[in-house]
């Protein structure tokens, strides 16, 4: 299996609060900044690490696969479509 190139775009807004201090609730609710707590020593490294396997597909994919159900989201006739005309059949009237 290979590696893929897959283009990230993030636009992440953070609010940094001290350890402890009190986040007022209108900025709780603003859902275009994240209010994060910031204690001495904060490992920008791994925060950005974080923002950025955030924002990965959870199973990206290349170009040119398809997904299993196909190109217009309806998968294959299910296995148990037949066992469903079986059990119709066998009903007594």
């Amino acid at each position: 299996m290979n590696g893929i190139d897959w283009q990230l775009a993030i636009a992440t807004v953070l609010q940094p609060v001290r350890a402890g201090q009190q986040i007022p609730d209108e900025e709780l609710e603003d859902d275009e900044v994240d209010a994060i707590e910031v204690e001495e020593g904060l490992d920008v490294m791994a925060l950005l690490e974080e923002e950025i396997l955030l924002a990965l597909p959870l199973a990206p994919r290349h170009e040119k696969c398809d997904s299993p159900l196909g190109r217009n989201g309806a998968g294959e006739e299910s296995p148990f479509a037949a066992l469903a005309s079986l059990r119709g059949s066998n009903r007594a009237d």
